[in-house]
């Protein structure tokens, strides 16, 4: 069983796509999936990045970010056409504070690139309130996973972004 399975499939039926993620990845495994060529053999149109989130309580945010960097890096080397979206990094329960500056910090540094086809999005936005803090409803109890309503309103979202 899939949390979003639901959201996933409408928003991508009749499409190619792939999800390459898994639980628990953290950084250090996506990069050494793409350094043994699991980027290689196609041509991707656009890739949307998830990275970071498992690294939240492993490292700075100052480490989180320079490795969502080398990920970037690493996937433009090896997908040049594809348009990059980086997403910024879910909110979770008493965590919000320090997840806005981590990605404040990841999109001062993204916009330092100079790729017109690599673009910071921020679709976890919709899982605040207006106090700043995650809207408990929409997440499966822990304060780190989106229900399935959180996911309906992600893929929403990312339907905006992607032009979908």
């Amino acid at each position: 069983w899939h949390r979003g399975d639901d959201s996933w499939n409408e928003l991508f039926a009749n499409r190619k796509v792939m999800n390459m993620g898994f639980g628990w990845d953290r950084i250090e495994n996506i990069l050494w999936r793409i350094y043994h060529g699991e980027l290689d053999g196609f041509e991707a149109k656009k890739i949307v990045m998830m990275v970071g989130t498992n690294n939240f309580s492993l490292n700075t945010n100052e480490q989180i970010v320079k490795g969502i960097l080398q990920v970037v890096e690493a996937v433009r080397q090896r997908q040049p056409k594809a348009q990059i979206y980086v997403q910024a990094i879910y909110p979770r329960r008493n965590g919000e504070a320090r997840m806005a500056q981590l990605n404040a910090q990841l999109q001062v540094e993204l916009q330092k690139i100079s790729d017109e086809a690599l673009y910071y999005i921020d679709p976890g936005k919709v899982l605040l309130g207006d106090d700043g803090k995650v809207r408990e409803k929409l997440f499966t109890g822990d304060g780190l996973h989106p229900g399935e309503s959180g996911y309906r309103l992600l893929a929403e979202q990312l339907k905006k972004y992607l032009g979908l």
